[in-house]
């Protein structure tokens, strides 16, 4: 399919913000228009799913999955987001490069990034525009992590996945930048689970140790600093996320309640997108993450946190500190507590269900030890991930244990 490129007019590369804010009304129009039959003519064949920061996810419309075949219904693909003011193009580019070139450097093991990919022909493209072919995921991290039906065990299995994957981009020589779950896919293969980190457009070969963190506020390291061990801290905060969504309330609220002095009072919109530990990063005036607003505002606050992070003092660094290893201890009492309330409950279902006499039969013995050894290693389990977590957010990174030990002491 090819649509003319007239479709997609991009601005002089030269052009100042100046420049662009002048830029008359009949021209918005007229890429507004020129956008919307792009858009049209696209869904003839393929179905827009979602979108990042550089890129538009597209899947195979239904009419062409009718007659597809099984590999073909596997596929997603990937065309620069559109943007009057940003060439999204350049960037999506260059992160194709950088998957293929991290891909050459570990050959052997990248089971747990998501770096296949395929550039499509001209002929093939979506709507003409640089278009790369990948393997469609179920859905992102976080977007599990919210589903009732991931369970504690599935949970840590995922998370080992992550951190695998962090470990071979390590392995690779990449810091990965920005850490957060939805920059995480979902894999389903033969009814199994598996986690894949994808993403990768500001990874950067580790290099410049004073290199600035440009990912996501929510989980920036105290230095501010993109490096391995800054990728490290950001996993702490995605650790707390895929354990606690069990123990959260219908509203997401922090385990640990921001109080009124120490509130982030900066008009934003509420944090109803975020939950848990995120939550208090971004109403916690101890922490530069920021939620949602306009995207001038987003763009001003940002960058005005950002100048903030280099010059933080030691009193700040230690309160955030504090704060998270708060957080994980009430995260421990609360899962611990759920982990003994649900044994409770499957006993008392057991013995409901058997036979009234004055002795308890062999079997359902047998079944409740099973059980009460099950929670016991998952009890267990839980203490060893917490003082873990911990470890990870160390305010000196130096003191942070690296990816490849933590994936170690995961499985």
């Amino acid at each position: 399919m090819e649509i003319n490129q007239n479709y997609f007019p991009i601005p002089d590369s030269s052009a100042t913000p100046a420049d662009l804010s002048r830029a008359n009304q009949n021209e918005r129009n007229n890429f507004a228009t020129a956008m919307q039959k792009t858009h049209t003519v696209a869904k003839k064949s393929f179905n827009f799913i979602a979108h990042g920061a550089v890129k538009d996810v597209w899947v195979l419309d239904k009419t062409r999955l009718q007659n597809a075949s099984t590999e073909e219904t596997k596929q997603a693909f990937y065309t620069p987001r559109a943007n009057f003011f940003l060439n999204q193009q350049k960037e999506l580019k260059n992160e194709a490069k950088k998957m293929s070139k991290i891909q050459q450097l570990i050959p052997d093991d990248h089971s747990n990034l998501a770096l296949d990919h395929t550039i499509l022909s001209n002929d093939e493209s979506i709507g003409g525009k640089f278009t790369m072919k990948v393997e469609k995921a179920k859905g992102d991290f976080e977007e599990t992590l919210r589903s009732p039906k991931t369970n504690f065990k599935l949970r840590i299995r995922l998370m080992g996945d992550y951190l695998r994957g962090l470990t071979q981009l390590h392995k690779a020589g990449y810091a990965y930048g920005d850490i957060k779950p939805e920059n995480s896919l979902i894999y389903e293969n033969d009814g199994k689970l598996s986690l894949k980190l994808a993403d990768f457009g500001q990874s950067k070969e580790v290099k410049d140790k004073n290199a600035r963190y440009k990912g996501n506020l929510r989980f920036v390291p105290p230095e501010g600093k993109l490096s391995q061990k800054g990728d490290v801290f950001g996993s702490g905060i995605v650790m707390i996320r895929a354990l606690e969504e069990e123990v959260l309330n219908e509203k997401g609220d922090s385990l640990v309640p921001v109080d009124i002095k120490e509130r982030d009072h900066t008009p934003i919109h509420p944090t109803k997108n975020r939950r848990g530990v995120e939550k208090l990063i971004v109403e916690h005036r101890a922490f530069a993450g920021i939620d949602s607003g306009s995207l001038g505002s987003k763009i001003f606050r940002r960058l005005l946190r950002m100048v903030k992070i280099t010059s933080w003092g030691e009193k700040k660094i230690q309160k955030q500190q504090k704060l998270l290893n708060q957080y994980v201890d009430q995260l421990e009492l609360s899962l611990h507590s759920k982990l003994n309330l649900a044994l409770s409950n499957k006993i008392n279902a057991l013995l409901e269900n058997e036979d009234k006499g004055e002795e308890i039969s062999e079997g359902l013995s047998q079944k409740i030890q099973e059980l009460d050894k099950e929670t016991e290693g998952q009890i267990s389990q839980l203490k060893e991930l917490c003082q873990l977590t911990k470890k990870m957010l160390l305010a000196d990174p130096n003191k942070r244990p690296t990816a490849e030990s933590i994936s170690h002491q995961m499985n």
